[in-house]
Order: C-alpha cells, then sequence, then structure tokens
C-alpha cells in the first residue's frame, strides 16, 4: 500500500505541474509515480502514466516521443480491456500526428478514438464529452488542412455540441478555436 500511495501522491504532483505549464518538472513526478506503480504491478495506473508524459512531450513539441507513449498506453490498455485508456491515447496520439502534418494517419487515429468512445464509459458523461470534443476539434483541423471545408464545418459544429454538453469551459474554449 505504501509504494501505491506515493505512486498517487507524485501522480497528482505531476498533474498540478502540467497545468501549471511545468511540463519538465511534471513528467519527473510522472515518471516516480510510473515506477511505484511498477513496483505494486499496476499497470493500468503505469499506463495512465504514459499517457500523462506522453501530453507532456506534445505540449513541448516532442512528438516522437509522445507518440512512443501513447502507443506504450494504448498496448498496455488494449491487454487490459481498458477502452477508456485505449480511447484516450489514440486520439492523443490522433492530435499529435496533426501537429507533424500526417493528416491521413491522424483521421484514421482520430476515427479510431471516437469508434472506441461510443464502447465506453457510463460513470463519467462529462469526461466522455470532453473528450469526443477534441476528437471533433482534432477531426475539424485535419479536413481544413486537406481543404474539405464543408466535413471541416460539420466536425467543428460536432465539437461545439460535444463541448456544451460536457460543460466543461476548456472544453468549449478548445471547441471556439477552430
Amino acid at each position: 500500500g505504501h509504494a501505491a500511495n506515493q505512486g498517487r501522491a507524485e501522480h497528482l504532483a505531476g498533474y498540478i505541474q502540467h497545468y501549471l505549464g511545468n511540463y519538465t518538472v511534471s513528467n519527473m513526478h510522472y515518471e516516480n509515480a510510473r515506477r511505484l506503480f511498477q513496483r505494486v504491478g499496476n499497470r493500468r495506473r503505469m499506463a495512465t502514466m504514459d499517457l500523462n508524459m506522453g501530453e507532456n512531450y506534445r505540449y513541448r513539441g516532442t512528438f516522437k516521443r509522445a507518440q512512443h507513449l501513447y502507443r506504450s498506453a494504448y498496448t498496455v490498455a488494449d491487454e487490459l480491456h481498458d477502452n477508456r485508456i485505449k480511447t484516450m491515447s489514440i486520439a492523443n496520439e490522433g492530435l499529435t500526428l496533426i501537429s507533424t502534418g500526417e493528416f491521413a494517419s491522424a483521421r484514421k487515429a482520430l476515427e479510431e478514438g471516437l469508434a472506441l468512445s461510443a464502447e465506453y464509459w457510463d460513470s463519467n458523461e462529462e469526461e466522455k464529452e470532453t473528450l469526443r470534443t477534441e476528437i471533433f476539434y482534432g477531426l475539424a483541423l485535419v479536413e481544413l488542412a486537406l481543404n474539405n471545408p464543408a466535413a471541416a464545418w460539420k466536425n467543428a459544429h460536432d465539437a461545439l455540441e460535444h463541448a456544451n454538453r460536457s460543460e466543461n469551459l476548456h472544453s468549449v474554449g478548445l471547441a471556439y478555436r477552430v
């Protein structure tokens, strides 16, 4: 129990540092948490740490490292039958692929994330709607990049619809960015 509790504390510290924009410090905490969760054999939490570290690397522009971590989280989530982590992993990989200009691959990843998002989540509708906002936002960016304005408009509209359902102000702001 002690290592698991320490892991949760490190996770929380990493989360706080992420939202303060201290991505390097955040990853230090996430790496510590991952080691502690590995010590107690909690693969689900290890995958979550990979997902969180991937976000920090994506925000810093270290896209290949981010993709590696997203794929690692996806693989473990698939083995554990955890569609929540799988959905987040593939959706975040799709957003990363947009940043690297790989729009066809981004579309494929985001569409997989959208399909997976329909297969899980009974407990947290806000989280589901927030993630779907990000997916539709990403799909709108892909369609804009590929010069498909009608499809971009539809995805932008869907992003805003899901953002409003989520009641998450960050999601509403993201939806308006398209």
